[in-house]
């Protein structure tokens, strides 16, 4: 062998012992194998998907990792934890410091937060166990607010149909003693009628006396007269007794209805209301926090909803980083273009779009697609409809899977007038090509070229639109 090839050799062992090294070095490094730590524990009743190695944040900064977990030994029992944290976060840790299950950003894996305990509380000692707080997972918390808003709606069904009950009642009560007073009413009315009738006898008979008619003589001399009177005045005091009696009976009806029926709805009313105020204090007790300083329901649910957005937000980020990666970065370059809906026209025009790919273009006049609308502005025709249909038709069979773009044009106004004219046709043109179509939005997209024209010279000054298929010269 020779001596050129002995050191080769050589050097090839060295630098596999050195990369070695450096690679037990590196993976020491991080599981924190050189580094003075404490070993404490947690009790947990549900892991969340927590295991050996990984990482313990304390504070938010990464100070150890999870050394074993032990299964419980009952069904009751808890999962308990042993973990390290280093040395130097040993002047925060306390008696009192809490251990949370939590997620390493927004979809990482599970680890473990520590945050710090008190200023009095003494320092945690080595075999420690701190207390520990269940992760709150999402799906629990939208199965909780779905059971409170059906037992929410069931408390509101039940209060309203009490209500209907309630109402009904005092209707039917308020019909019953119309009713009965219409009836005493007609029975005063006849009475009445009887006594003026007496009474008007009684006038006639006066007033013949007074003016000396002779009724008083035949009175005085004739039986049978004074026998008419008597009966009359007997009559009266029948009548009168009669009036007595009606009223008496009148107010023994009245009465009786206030004690009973009266008395009984009105009983009824008011423990169906006693009922629905207890079901309405019931259901605002379970949306109001069970202890003093304890977050509400609607509060809760509000952090959520915030959460919720910051999380789609972070997601989108991530997604538009995805595009920009190097190991991604390589199948939106082979697309030809990174998003149709955020090329600039400039970039549009000196063929920065989609450089790998060729533009097919079909033209279409504005007066043959459009016309003014109510509100003065332009709508898309049935007629037009038809002439994108047939535009489209030589694009069908490769439109689904490639890029369209919609330039629009417009020459009348300024240059801000121009840009919005043209930017409103090109936009009307392809949501009616996605609907119409079935097209995918991230492939259709549309620019404003106002009075420019073209990127190819043709169209300049001109009004109407152009749909852009991108096709690969190459024919790939």
């Amino acid at each position: 062998m020779h001596s050129t090839q002995k050191i080769a050799i050589g050097a090839f062992v060295l630098g596999g012992l050195v990369l070695f090294a450096l690679g037990l070095f590196w993976i020491g490094e991080r599981r924190f194998l050189f580094s003075d730590s404490i070993e404490l524990y947690a009790d947990f009743a549900d892991v969340s998907g927590l295991k050996i190695g990984s990482r313990v944040r304390v504070s938010g900064m990464d100070g150890g990792e999870v050394l074993y977990i032990s299964v419980p030994p009952a069904p009751q029992a808890k999962f308990r934890v042993k973990f390290r944290v280093l040395e130097q976060f040993r002047p925060i840790l306390r008696k009192d410091s809490l251990a949370t299950i939590q997620t390493d950003g927004l979809v990482g894996n599970r680890m473990m937060q520590v945050e710090p305990g008190t200023e009095g509380a003494p320092k945690a000692e080595p075999g420690d166990t701190i207390a520990s707080r269940e992760s709150v997972e999402f799906a629990d918390i939208l199965r909780e607010t779905v059971e409170t808003m059906q037992y929410a709606q069931s408390a509101v069904n039940d209060v309203k149909g009490e209500v209907r009950e309630a109402i009904a009642s005092l209707v039917g009560l308020n019909n019953a003693a119309t009713g009965l007073i219409r009836d005493v009413g007609g029975q005063v009315e006849q009475v009445t009628a009887a006594t003026e009738r007496v009474v008007q006898r009684v006038d006639e008979v006066v007033q013949g006396v007074q003016q000396g008619r002779g009724s008083m003589g035949r009175l005085l001399t004739d039986d049978r007269l004074y026998d008419d009177v008597r009966s009359t005045v007997q009559e009266l005091k029948e009548a009168s007794g009669n009036v007595r009696q009606a009223t008496a009976d009148v107010n023994d009806i009245i009465g009786e209805v206030k004690q009973r029926e009266l008395g009984k709805n009105l009983e009824r009313t008011m423990q169906n209301i006693e009922a629905m105020t207890v079901k309405g204090n019931e259901v605002m007790k379970s949306l109001l926090p069970e202890t003093p300083g304890e977050e509400s329901l609607a509060t809760s649910l509000r952090r959520t909803l915030a959460d919720m957005n910051e999380v789609m937000s972070d997601m989108a980020e991530n997604t538009e980083a995805l595009k920009r990666n190097w190991f991604f970065r390589g199948y939106f370059n082979t697309r030809g273009f990174y998003d149709v809906d955020s090329v600039s026209v400039t970039d549009y025009r000196q063929g920065k779009f989609a450089p790998k790919l060729k533009p097919i273009r079909r033209w279409l006049q504005a007066g043959d697609l459009f016309s003014k609308g109510p509100r003065a502005d332009e709508v898309l025709t049935d007629e037009g409809k038809r002439r994108l249909d047939v535009a489209m038709a030589d694009f069908l069979l490769q439109a689904r899977n490639t890029t369209v773009m919609v330039e629009g044009y417009a020459s009348a106004g300024v240059t801000h007038e121009q840009f919005l004219v043209s930017r409103a046709r090109a936009s009307r043109v392809r949501d009616y090509l996605i609907r119409r179509f079935s097209l995918r939005s991230s492939y259709v997209g549309f620019i404003p070229l106002g009075a420019e024209g073209s990127p190819d010279g043709e169209f300049k000054g001109a009004d109407g639109v152009a749909l852009a298929l991108f096709i690969d010269p190459k024919g790939k």
